[in-house]
């Protein structure tokens, strides 16, 4: 009886050492991390979109800083221009159009350093027994400690990250984040069984500059002007006129499409909500397909192999049309998905502004009500 309680505490000791050992490499960096007052970094960000499947990568140079009292401080540069925070106040600066948009209290989300070590304390707070210490390797001529942590691992639900975490610095050298399973959206029943991919790559840091940029007093360059305010379209407006290819690249007008109802979907190869609309769109095909309904998908930002992909991915038989971002810009959307109805005089008879579960009783009523009255 004896040797079995001295057995059963050596297997508790082991389990726990392991589990220390485990938890140690994220207990580090968090602690390095939060030592840092300042760091500067560039950042790729390469995503595999869920709807065609293809990658996408993003570049961005990150300058990041925290004040005695917590206050995080971090601006970043990219392709479409410069974000700054500084707390929860959110500055975006649009260089092509020298404007500038600031919105308080908002969520601080970058993927700095000091992001990830929030998000190593969340984890080793409410999910100890999910990580574990994975081999040391090389990225980057760097060495690398690696944590793997499985959020989940289930045939209808994979989440598993992975972090390569430099071992003398604890800084992210390469973050991989893999999802598989069945996605959705709050307050709908609806949901697509897609892979997502997250892949992060930090390079050139440089930590603790004495001539870091006090980003705490970040003004807005001269020359730019505030953004404006988009109004949106309103029932019974005129419909913007527009002409586009599809991916056979027969061009279609909204001249053309007079004397018939129309629905416009405005969707992304990358939007969640656009693919949950799929089969709302489906059955309004086959029901009014045959009555003279013309029923079209505009693509606001993916490119032709990318938009054929993801037809013959999703099985999609009514047109999608390419280059939309000049015609969204008309139709002043301000994401996707986005429906109009229009009437057969080119006048538009109904708006939808995403996703819910009532999308295609909606759109029907909407289409029924103008057939009935034409």
């Amino acid at each position: 009886m004896t040797k079995y309680h001295v057995s059963a505490l050596g297997a508790l000791m082991l389990i726990c050492n392991l589990a220390s050992a485990q938890t140690n490499v994220l207990a580090r960096a968090i602690e390095q991390i939060n030592h840092y007052q300042n760091v500067s970094f560039k950042q790729s960000v390469k995503q595999k979109n869920p709807g065609d499947g293809s990658w996408t990568t993003s570049y961005y140079n990150f300058w990041a800083s925290r004040n005695a009292d917590g206050t995080e401080y971090n601006k970043s540069t990219g392709k479409y221009g410069t974000t700054v925070f500084q707390g929860t106040t959110k500055i975006s600066l649009d260089p092509s159009q020298k404007t500038y948009s600031i919105k308080r209290n908002h969520d601080l989300y970058e993927e700095t350093p000091y992001y990830w070590a929030k998000q190593f304390q969340e984890k080793l707070s409410k999910m100890p027994e999910k990580i574990r210490n994975m081999p040391d390797t090389v990225i980057n001529q760097a060495a690398c400690a690696h944590v793997e942590i499985i959020k989940s691992d289930t045939i209808g639900a994979r989440f598993i990250e992975d972090f390569y975490l430099n071992k003398q610095t604890s800084l992210p050298v390469f973050i991989r984040q893999f999802m598989e399973g069945n996605f959705s959206i709050s307050g709908s029943k609806a949901s697509f069984s897609s892979v997502m991919i997250n892949e992060f790559t930090y390079s050139d840091y440089r930590v603790n500059d004495k001539n870091f940029e006090d980003l705490a007093k970040f003004t807005i360059p001269a020359g730019f002007s505030p953004e404006q305010k988009i109004v949106p379209l309103a029932v019974n407006d005129k419909a913007p006129d527009w002409q586009l290819a599809d991916t056979h690249g027969k061009t279609v007008s909204n001249k053309q499409l007079l004397g018939s109802i129309v629905l416009l979907d405005f969707s992304s190869n990358t939007c969640g909500p656009c693919i949950m609309a799929l089969p709302a769109m489906k059955n309004l095909l086959e029901k009014y397909g045959q009555s003279g309904v013309k029923i079209y998908s505009i693509n606001t930002s993916d490119s032709k192999t990318a938009v054929k992909a993801f037809i013959t991915k999703n099985h999609i038989s009514y047109p999608v049309l390419l280059d939309g971002a000049k015609v969204s810009k008309a139709f002043k959307i301000t994401g996707t998905p986005y429906f109009f109805v229009i009437d057969a005089q080119g006048n538009i008879a109904k708006i939808f502004d995403g996703y819910d579960d009532g999308l295609e009783r909606r759109l029907t009523k909407a289409i029924d009500k103008l057939q009935k009255g034409s």
